[in-house]
């Protein structure tokens, strides 16, 4: 049986650039580092279950995480 994954996440340059400086960040909350690291395996076309992985969560979380960045950015 196949493995189906998501489609990468569309991250635009400014998106990615600020993705990239908060999962870099020692003075945001632990979550927001996590999230922004989760995102940006995301828009490199990771599977949502090696992004929980990657990232010690779920892949509901990550699911989650990608629609809401998706609505809103």
């Amino acid at each position: 049986m196949p493995v189906i994954t998501a489609a990468p996440l569309k991250v635009s340059r400014k998106q990615r650039a600020e993705l990239e400086r908060m999962a870099r960040s020692t003075s945001l909350p632990h979550r927001c580092v996590v999230q922004a690291s989760a995102l940006l395996l995301a828009a490199d076309g990771e599977a949502n279950a090696a992004i929980a992985r990657a990232c010690s969560t779920t892949p509901d979380t990550v699911r989650r995480w990608r629609a809401k960045f998706e609505e809103g950015g």
